[in-house]
């Protein structure tokens, strides 16, 4: 279990389609632990949750994600528009 949150609930709530217990969580979570959170799931999971989380708190946490490939795997996965939102937010 990690310190600052429990990643086990966290995916657990990801692999039983809970988005809006899932989304609590996220809310309660720093950008910094959600960007952390995200590293641990594969792709599809990870573009699934960024989708949850609002505008500002998605631009914060982009700016946090470790890989740069991870950050590639998620522009080429948003819309023109998600994307164009995430970023008139940084």
């Amino acid at each position: 279990m990690h310190e600052n949150y429990d990643e086990a609930l966290l995916l657990e709530l990801v692999k039983s389609k809970q988005f809006r217990a899932l989304r609590a969580h996220l809310d309660e979570m720093n950008e910094v632990d959600i960007a952390e959170f995200l590293d641990e799931l594969d792709v599809e999971q990870e573009i699934l949750v960024f989708r949850l989380l609002p505008k500002d708190t998605a631009a914060e946490v982009f700016t946090y994600l470790e890989n740069t490939e991870d950050q590639e795997k998620l522009i080429g996965a948003l819309s023109d528009r998600e994307l164009r939102e995430v970023l008139d937010e940084l």
